[in-house]
């Protein structure tokens, strides 16, 4: 644990051989308070061994000391031998790898893993290269599978889960800083820190923040909506205001300054048309009215009292 560096990079460090074995079903407490320690929490990652195969190890070595007693037939014989025990100690060394030590949330998570050959294996050197080589793809499997290795962040998890938090509490958050804790947050996966420009560029687009570049501001949505109003002075004094490129944005936030906002209203007002009322014209209105015509008569005259301008 001593030699894991506190720096800004990601390294896999691998426990030594000489080292006891580590039981990956209890841990090591020493990795666990050595993680505390770090200001660069989510950086390294420690592949473990349950204890490498030493007797193994000295029958190689033996083997390769009587290979100079011999010639001839015996020679050939005993290389045979010693190749296959040789694959055989590969084998299991590399196997002994079994574990993982992670950092994860505020603990260290011990991850089990199992070295697949996939298919026989050539003798000699071959061998360890091929061993390195497939451990290597079974760590990195191992990574993604818990979500702790990914090669392309993803957009939503980001922005709810790290992003969308800090914003709400701090308003503001550097770019810089939010890369750096790609390194420190243990809550956060193991990526190359340029996948945080792809990222906020993706969610400015969205329209679930806004980038900024100090004076300008990157807002897709409202320099869409200022692209499609008639040139004035004003509308080119909002877009002007929205010239930031979301490469050279130093901080991320949730909505633009209200000032911002408050021009780019002001270029849609001023390019709004003024709306035509029309005025309905009266139209004939029919009453129906019994009046008597005499008392003599006793009858009644149907009559029609119209008003508006259009008498028949």
């Amino acid at each position: 644990p001593s030699e894991v560096k506190d720096e800004k990079a990601f390294r896999l460090y691998i426990w030594s051989p000489r080292s006891p074995g580590v039981d990956c079903n209890r841990g090591l407490e020493e990795l666990v308070s050595m993680a505390d320690r770090l200001k660069y929490r989510n950086s390294f990652v420690v592949l473990l061994h349950g204890g490498v195969p030493l007797d193994q190890a000295k029958y190689l070595v033996a083997c390769e000391s009587l290979k100079k007693r011999f010639q001839g037939d015996q020679l050939r014989r005993l290389e045979a031998l010693c190749e296959k025990k040789a694959l055989d100690f590969y084998i299991t060394f590399y196997r002994s790898f079994n574990c993982l030590a992670i950092p994860y949330g505020r603990d260290v998570l011990f991850q089990k893993i199992e070295l697949e050959l996939g298919g026989p294996l050539e003798r000699g050197e071959k061998a360890a290269v091929k061993l390195r080589e497939l451990l290597s793809a079974q760590i990195k499997r191992t990574l993604e599978d818990i979500a702790k290795f990914v090669e392309s962040l993803n957009d939503k998890f980001y922005f709810q889960t790290y992003l969308e938090p800090r914003l709400r509490n701090a308003g503001r958050v550097l770019i810089s800083e939010a890369k750096e804790d790609l390194y420190r947050d243990p809550d956060l996966p193991i990526t190359s820190p340029d996948e945080i420009d792809s990222v906020l560029k993706r969610l400015a687009e969205e329209g679930k923040v806004v980038l900024s570049c100090g004076t300008t501001y990157y807002w897709p949505q409202a320099e869409k909506e200022l692209r499609s109003l008639p040139d004035s002075e004003i509308v080119r004094k909002a877009r002007k205001m929205l010239e930031c490129d979301p490469r050279d944005a130093q901080s991320i936030l949730l909505t633009p300054p209200k000032e911002v906002m408050d021009l780019v209203e002001m270029a849609k007002k001023a390019a709004k048309p003024v709306e035509v009322v029309e005025v309905a014209k009266p139209q004939p209105l029919c009453v129906e009215k019994i009046v008597p015509l005499g008392e003599a008569v006793g009858s009644s005259l149907l009559h029609l009292s119209i008003s508006g301008d259009n008498v028949y």
